[in-house]
This record gives C-alpha cells, sequence and structure tokens, in this order.
C-alpha cells in the first residue's frame, strides 16, 4: 500500500482518513482537469499533496440531481466521489500510489469549513518547497 498523505492538515475534528484511490469517482468533466492539470501537475511533482482531499458519498452529497454521476440508465452510482481534490487523485493514481488522505464530509457545512482554511487557485500553487515552506510561516 502507497499512501499520499498531505503535508498540512486543517484544524478539525474531523479525522483525515486513507481513501482507495481507485474507488473514488471524480466529479468534473475530463477538460476542465486537461485545462488546469498541468499547472498543478508541475507543483505537486515538486512538493507533493499540500492538503487532504476532500470525500462525500451518494446519501450525504448535497447537490445529488445536479452533479452525482449516473449510469447508461439513468441512476444514481452509488460509492464515494471526491469533492475538492480531483486533480490530488489523478495525480495520485499517475504517480503509483493507492490510497489518499482525506476527509469524509457528511454536509456542506463541513465541506466550506474545510475548503475556508486550504483553498487554492492555480496561482498560489507553490513552485518549489522554500516557497511552500514561505506559504506555512506561523
Amino acid at each position: 500500500m502507497k499512501v499520499l498523505r498531505s503535508i498540512k492538515k486543517v484544524k478539525t475534528p474531523i479525522p483525515v482518513v486513507e481513501f482507495d484511490v481507485n474507488e473514488l469517482m471524480l466529479i468534473p468533466h475530463i477538460k476542465w482537469i486537461q485545462k488546469r492539470y498541468p499547472n498543478f501537475k508541475n507543483s505537486a511533482d515538486k512538493v507533493g499533496m499540500i492538503w487532504p482531499i476532500i470525500v462525500t458519498d451518494d446519501k450525504h452529497y448535497w447537490q445529488h440531481e445536479k452533479n452525482w454521476p449516473k449510469d447508461e440508465q439513468g441512476n444514481y452510482i452509488p460509492g464515494k466521489m471526491v469533492h475538492t481534490g480531483n486533480k490530488r487523485v489523478i495525480w495520485a493514481r499517475e504517480n503509483g500510489y493507492t490510497h489518499i488522505e482525506g476527509y469524509f464530509v457528511n454536509d456542506k457545512m463541513e465541506k466550506d469549513k474545510i475548503v475556508s482554511q486550504t483553498f487554492m487557485g492555480r496561482i498560489d500553487y507553490p513552485k518549489s518547497l522554500p516557497q511552500l515552506q514561505g506559504m506555512f510561516k506561523e
């Protein structure tokens, strides 16, 4: 088992758990990912994963009808889906990881509390370890 671990953790009572990267469904369309992935990959190749991903399941997802994947018959596919961290899961798969650290959230409020501490726009991706260390001086 090869686990992609995050460098930082969020201050939350929600525990970090390990998810099997091949059992996670991804939300965005492949075109969305392809457009954003190169900058992310460049950063991840140099510094790794900064924050754990955020995962939910078909019983707890708050935008079920809008975004949840469906099969050919239009039925919702049961399982776990990455809400935040889709590019991290792809990177983990490409780099031979079997598992990835993340938070399982039960609702939008839990997700929002974590995202408020972890959001990084693509211009914020660190390009080196010294740059990463400078981002988190306490």
